[in-house]
C-alpha cells in the first residue's frame, strides 16, 4: 500500500514543489529520490541551492540554505514520531557522505518536513522529550526552535490559498476550488508543460467534485478559461470518467445536471464532437489525436470537414 501511495503522491508533490519554486529555479536543483547509498535509503527530494546571491523570499524556502532535505507524507499518511528521527537520520547521513572531513557543514543543511495536517502529537513529543518547540513563522509553516538542523513543518492544509496555490492542491479535505481554477487558467497557457498536466491528473482521478464544481462555474469565468476547461475535459477524458463511475448523477447530485449534460452530450458527445471542439479552438491535430484517441479515418473527416468550412467562409 504504501509503495502505491508513494508512486501516486510524491512525483505530483515534486511537480507542485517546482511550480511553486518556478521563479527560483536558476538558483535551485531540485532532484527527486536523491539516493544516500547504494542500498535502498534515498530522499524524497533535495533541493540544493546554486545560487547564493539570489534571496528566496517564498514562504516555505525561508529557511533553505546550501542543502535542503525534503520528506513528503501524502494526505492519507501522517508524520509520525519515528518519520522525524528517520528524515534527521537521513540528514546525518547525507552530511558524512562528503569526500572530505565536515565538507558538508551542519549549518549548511536543513530539513522539511511536508504532511497534511499539523503534527500534534510529535510537536508534544518535541517538546517534552527535548525541549524544542515549533513557532508559527507563516501560515501553514513552523520551524523547529532549538534544533541543531534547521528543521521546519510545511502543513499543506494550513497554507496561503493565494501563495501556495500548486502545493495546497495536494489534499483530499480543503476546499480547493480557487487553486483548480488558477490551475486550469495556468494549463490554458501552458498545456505542453508535464507539470501543470501531472497535478490535473491528479486531481482528476482524487478530487473530481470540486473539478467539476469549479467547471459548472465556468459561465463566469474568461473565454480562455473556458477552453482551458474544454482542454482538460478532453485530455483527461473526464465526461468518460464521470459515466464510468457514475458521479454525473451520483456525487454531485444534480447540481450540475444542466450545464454539464449540455457540456458533455453537446460539445463532448462522442470522440469526433470532441475534436471538433478542440479544433474549433485551434488546438493542433496531433493535439487532438491523442486528447481524443480519434483512428486516422476519423482525423480524415475532421480535416475534410476543415477544408469545407474554409472553403465556405471564403465563398
Amino acid at each position: 500500500m504504501e509503495k502505491q501511495d508513494r508512486m501516486q503522491w510524491h512525483p505530483v508533490f515534486a511537480s507542485a514543489l517546482r511550480l511553486e519554486l518556478r521563479e527560483y529555479e536558476d538558483a535551485l536543483d531540485i532532484q527527486e529520490e536523491y539516493q544516500l547509498t547504494g542500498k535502498p535509503l534515498e530522499i524524497d527530494v533535495l533541493v540544493i541551492r546554486k545560487k547564493r546571491n539570489i534571496p528566496i523570499m517564498k514562504n516555505i524556502a525561508e529557511l533553505f540554505r546550501g542543502h535542503n532535505i525534503v520528506e513528503y507524507k501524502s494526505p492519507e499518511d501522517y508524520f509520525s514520531i519515528d518519520d522525524y528521527y528517520k528524515v534527521k537520520a537521513y540528514a546525518y547521513l547525507y552530511k558524512i557522505l562528503g569526500r572530505e572531513v565536515d565538507s558538508l557543514p551542519i549549518e549548511e543543511i536543513t530539513v522539511s518536513c511536508v504532511c497534511s495536517v499539523f503534527p500534534v502529537k510529535l510537536a508534544r513529543h518535541l517538546e517534552d522529550t527535548h525541549g524544542l518547540r515549533l513557532e508559527k513563522r507563516h501560515p501553514g509553516v513552523y520551524v523547529l526552535a532549538g534544533s541543531d538542523i534547521a528543521t521546519q513543518w510545511v502543513v499543506v492544509e494550513e497554507l496561503s490559498h493565494e501563495e501556495n496555490r500548486f502545493i495546497r492542491l495536494l489534499t483530499r479535505r480543503s476546499n480547493v476550488k480557487k487553486e483548480i481554477g488558477y490551475l486550469l487558467e495556468e494549463y490554458g497557457r501552458n498545456w505542453k508543460d508535464s507539470r501543470y498536466e501531472m497535478l490535473l491528473d491528479m486531481i482528476a482521478e482524487t478530487n473530481m467534485k470540486q473539478l467539476m464544481e469549479v467547471m459548472d462555474m465556468s459561465r463566469m469565468l474568461k473565454p480562455d478559461e473556458e477552453q482551458a476547461i474544454m482542454k482538460v475535459l478532453a485530455k483527461f477524458q473526464i465526461d468518460r470518467r464521470l459515466r464510468d463511475e457514475g458521479k454525473l448523477e451520483g456525487k454531485l447530485e444534480g447540481k450540475l445536471e444542466g450545464k454539464l449534460e449540455g457540456k458533455l452530450e453537446g460539445k463532448l458527445e462522442g470522440k469526433l464532437e470532441t475534436a471538433r471542439s478542440l479544433h474549433a479552438m485551434g488546438m493542433p491535430l496531433e493535439f487532438i489525436r491523442k486528447a481524443t484517441g480519434l483512428t486516422e479515418e476519423e482525423l480524415k473527416v475532421l480535416e475534410a470537414e476543415a477544408a469545407e468550412e474554409k472553403t465556405g467562409d471564403k465563398a
